[in-house]
């Protein structure tokens, strides 16, 4: 889910009125810099809009966004240069991704006292739905549905104990992976060379774990079960790079970075990760994104930075005020530029420093 924070009345009714008209306008946000770190405005997207969850699609030029609207959440395609939105279905779930071509649209449906886990693809110029699956019967308990693109018009979708490769253009499931018991899924999360599917899942005591797949041969490469992750609650996050995978999670009010070796899943000891004041350990909220040839980390404090994907050594740190109590990395452009991120009022494209 994407973190949604407060901002003033006054730009939440200016972008009300846009919105109202069928039109968004840019955000003109100032630029502000720190050590080579810039961010602008890109779109006002302040809380009386709603807005839940979203993404963006770079060449495109569109930012997907999922707002809620009486017991559901209203779809709607908004060009990033504020051009005219389109508006789409409503659907009952709010996770969103992007793969193979589609929007996906996924979550825990409430059906009384139950849920039922569900997913659905939309297609990226209309914003009709293309096809709809339901992925469990009601349940007592809520889950988890993770997405991945699986390459060659595939998308990687994963619940409870099962992880499902599905063909965008047909809707067949053409691969079915399932999870020792005990796991559930929380993220699943592919390496840019498409040669390693990590599945991340919440444990039967409270921790998580990491499973590392061929997606080819669907054969369990590593897994760390018993490892770093015990003291995560509320499920990780996963970003795949060359070399390895990034976990992020929390262990209550505070949370941590760490980065699993892709060869056995162990821990590679990160730069300074020890010290009191770590880049590697926050408050609240961080997330991660890999793009260009670096791995970006953004924390809730406003701190930003781009590390050596395989090593974490820092390449530029810096601090945006834009980011603070947002700390939310979205897509990036081409070779990382620009990397689009939320702040409390905005989407905004952020450019990094040479050294990344």
């Amino acid at each position: 889910m994407r973190k949604r924070v407060a901002i003033t009345t006054g730009a939440a009714l200016a972008a009300l009125a846009c919105m109202a008209s069928g039109q968004v306008a840019a955000a003109a946000a100032p630029a502000v810099a720190s050590a080579g770190w810039s961010a602008r405005g890109v779109l006002g997207e302040p809380p009386a809009l709603g807005i839940i969850n979203q993404v963006v699609d770079p060449p495109a030029g569109v930012d997907y966004v999922l707002a809620s609207e009486g017991r559901g959440y209203r779809l709607r395609r908004m060009p990033l240069s504020g051009a005219f939105v389109t508006v789409g279905p409503k659907f009952p779930v709010f996770g969103i991704s992007l793969g193979a071509g589609s929007v996906w649209v996924y979550g825990a449906r409430p059906a009384g006292h139950s849920v039922s886990l569900v997913l659905y693809q939309v297609n990226r110029s209309t914003l009709a739905v293309t096809r709809s699956w339901q992925l469990s019967g009601n349940q007592s308990r809520s889950g988890f549905v993770a997405v991945a693109p699986g390459g060659s018009g595939t998308e990687w979708v994963g619940f409870l104990r099962t992880v499902l490769r599905i063909n965008a253009s047909s809707g067949a499931i053409v691969s079915r992976i399932r999870l020792h018991s005990g796991l559930t899924v929380s993220d699943l999360s592919v390496d840019p060379a498409g040669r390693h599917l990590y599945v991340v899942a919440n444990t039967s005591v409270s921790g998580s774990a990491v499973v590392e797949f061929d997606p080819a041969s669907l054969r369990e490469l590593a897994s760390n079960s018993r490892g770093d992750l015990r003291f995560s609650v509320g499920g990780a996050s996963a970003t795949a790079v060359p070399g390895g995978v990034w976990i992020s999670f929390r262990t209550g009010m505070l949370g941590e970075t760490l980065l699993l070796s892709q060869r056995n899943l162990r821990m590679v000891k990160l730069p300074g990760a020890t010290k009191p004041r770590s880049l590697f350990h926050w408050v609240m909220f961080a997330s991660t994104e890999y793009a260009g040839r670096s791995l970006y980390l953004a924390r809730q404090d406003g701190i930003i930075a781009c590390l050596n994907p395989r090593t974490g050594a820092v390449r530029s740190r810096g601090r945006l005020s834009q980011l603070v109590n947002a700390g939310q990395l979205l897509q990036a452009g081409r070779h990382g530029r620009p990397l689009y991120g939320l702040s409390p009022s905005a989407l905004i494209a952020i450019s990094s420093p040479a050294a990344c």
